[in-house]
């Protein structure tokens, strides 16, 4: 099984810590976002793993040279004027016709989530958080366990859980799943949206289905979010 992680965004709500370092090396406890994802895959005996970087990508190449030279870096030229989408279409040779499990950067997270996600014997899941509601995350809606919609409108009323922005792939599912992001980025020129507009365009197709996580999970966007990551992993 191969990792893509998307750690292209510059994070500007985390500022000042994001003035001089991407979004993906802020630390918590002293341990950077994209260390944390790292060690989890790698304990979980996933070494093929590619980062997308941009804003910044020197730090996150040095890093990566340094601690984890079997990490590929790939650069997101455009990460000022596009989206996570775009930073995964650039990562589509790599992946696409693979098993593989794809990670925003800047997800902080224990490592028996990834276990979870290996061990479930469905070949394509969405990690979530279940029954939880935070406005800023994806939220799904599941008819008879498999997830139909995923989207950050959907009202709680409809909502599974809260996506944690962690997903699993099979290998036809990922050439369905990059067919739409390559149709929506070619053919419509769009470069701005979330990867999970691609995925919900499959997911009647698809045999998606939500992997309820155990376990402490953060997405760390904002400065309060940073302080309260730091309270829930201090352990």
């Amino acid at each position: 099984m191969k990792a893509l992680i998307l750690a292209a965004g510059i994070g500007s709500r985390l500022a000042p810590f994001t003035d001089k370092k991407p979004k993906a090396l802020i630390e918590v406890n002293g341990v950077p976002i994209l260390k944390n994802q790292l060690e989890c895959l790698i304990k979980n005996n996933i070494k093929n793993i590619v980062v997308i970087a941009g804003y910044l990508h020197e730090e996150i190449t040095r890093f990566i040279e340094r601690y984890y030279p079997f990490v590929q870096v790939i650069v997101n030229k455009e990460y000022l004027t596009t989206n996570n989408m775009y930073s995964a279409f650039l990562a589509k040779e790599l992946m696409n016709n693979s098993d593989f499990l794809l990670l925003n950067g800047d997800v902080f997270i224990d490592e028996s989530i990834i276990a979870q996600l290996i061990r479930d014997k469905e070949a394509d899941l969405i990690a979530v958080d279940y029954n939880k509601y935070y406005d800023e995350s994806m939220k799904i809606v599941v008819e008879d366990q498999k997830v139909i919609h995923i989207s950050k409108t959907i009202c709680p009323e409809k909502a599974y859980g809260s996506s944690i922005d962690i997903y699993k792939f099979s290998k036809n599912t990922s050439i369905t799943f990059f067919r739409s992001i390559d149709c929506i980025i070619t053919r419509f020129g769009e470069k701005r949206l979330w990867n999970e507009v691609a995925l919900d365009k499959i997911l009647l197709e698809s045999n998606f289905k939500p992997h309820s996580i155990t376990g402490n999970w953060f997405e760390i966007d904002s400065l309060q979010d940073l302080e309260k990551a730091k309270e829930i992993f201090e352990r």
